[in-house]
């Protein structure tokens, strides 16, 4: 266990995580309040870090296209929510380009980009 090294993050409950913008790094939290200890996880420059949220594992792959599609690959900075905080899966919630939203059920989903046909909302059922 060690403290939050992930800069803005602040742990809100167990099982947050957060990943760094350049998807190298991610830190899931133990503890929220005055305890911001939790795991820290960490790939070598030329990986990225694959989190697996139905086991809670992380991995590190090798970076076999880093310069061609890097938004395919890596999504940028993102933290999960908490159980129960409420998401708005809309335009409006949307912050910057490429942005996703995900209900705390998983069963929805909105992405912020524009070129996606009829809108950005996306349903689906869990297996």
């Amino acid at each position: 266990m060690q403290e939050n090294p992930i800069e803005g993050a602040v742990c809100e409950c167990a099982g947050q995580v957060y990943m760094d913008e350049n998807c190298h790094a991610a830190f899931r939290c133990s503890a929220s309040g005055d305890d911001q200890s939790g795991d820290f996880f960490e790939c070598d420059d030329d990986e990225l870090l694959l989190p697996d949220f139905g086991t809670g594992t992380f991995r590190c792959l090798e970076n076999l296209a880093p310069d061609e599609a890097p938004d395919a690959l890596c999504p940028g900075r993102f933290k999960t929510y908490c159980e129960g905080e409420d998401v708005t899966l809309a335009e409006e919630s949307c912050e910057c380009e490429g942005q996703m939203w995900v209900s705390g059920d998983c069963e929805q989903g909105f992405n912020c980009r524009g070129r996606i046909i009829g809108g950005g909302l996306v349903s689906g059922q869990r297996s």
